[in-house]
């Protein structure tokens, strides 16, 4: 499929996505205030029993005294924003009826060293049946005018490359028209990438070294905005990919 033709394929649907999120926000707020939420008991259900039996593992990256990446003479780090992300895109997740898990959902270290963190977040991800894996990270240059989010993905499986073009192409469009960056191949540098064989990408939001780049990314309106675009293009994917919208 072209870049062209996937980007106003996804415009369309992002657009339906877009009013489905705020409906999910209104009606997680009024469940949280102890009143029903029917629509987002309707969108769990039906979402269920139509979606082929797959796991998204939503991966914040780094945390506990892995902080990551730094700015502002270290009071903004990585791994919060990371986890910021991942929190809202799952909930998108469950919200439309995927079942969804995240390797961390507090800020931990998942065992004793970088190593170890590692290891069990890729025995985590295999755990499941059908996963697909994406995590969440933010990126960080010694120039500071770089900007722009973008993807990698995993070589061990051929879904990998396709799953990173639609979040690359429709987070673009969405949240930064001026972003030419384009979906890479992970080396055996990026350590899940290179062992996981489920469909598997990693998603550099943005430079916390780009001042301007940095103060979007700790925004909550600019992180619904990263969530709503990934799990859009997401979903797109798996309806094309597995047969369901």
């Amino acid at each position: 499929m072209k870049n062209t033709d996937l980007v106003l394929k996804a415009a369309m649907k992002f657009t339906a996505f877009a009013v489905v999120t705020v409906l999910l926000a209104l009606t997680a707020s009024v469940a949280a205030n102890g009143k029903s939420a029917p629509l987002l008991s309707l969108l769990a259900s039906t979402g269920a029993e139509e979606k082929q039996a797959i796991t998204v593992v939503v991966d914040p990256g780094h945390g506990g005294y892995d902080g990551g990446a730094t700015a502002s003479g270290g009071a903004v780090l990585e791994k919060n924003i990371n986890l910021d992300v991942a929190k809202r895109l799952c909930f998108l997740f469950r919200a439309a009826g995927y079942d969804c898990v995240m390797t961390r959902e507090e800020d931990v270290m998942l065992g004793e060293g970088k190593a170890y963190d590692l290891k069990n977040r890729l025995e985590t991800t295999n755990s499941y049946e059908n996963p697909v894996f994406i995590s969440i990270h933010q990126n960080k240059y010694p120039d500071g005018s770089c900007r722009g989010l973008q993807v990698y993905y995993s070589k061990n499986n051929a879904d990998s490359e396709t799953l990173a073009l639609y979040i690359q192409n429709v987070a673009a469009a969405y949240t930064d028209r001026e972003n030419g960056r384009r979906i890479k191949r992970a080396d055996s540098a990026i350590y899940l990438l290179d062992r996981l064989t489920c469909p598997a990408v990693l998603v550099e939001c943005g430079f916390l070294s780009n001042p301007d780049e940095c103060e979007k990314l700790l925004t909550a309106d600019y992180q619904k905005q990263l969530a709503a675009a990934i799990f859009a293009a997401a979903a797109d994917f798996f309806g094309q990919i597995y047969g369901n919208v």
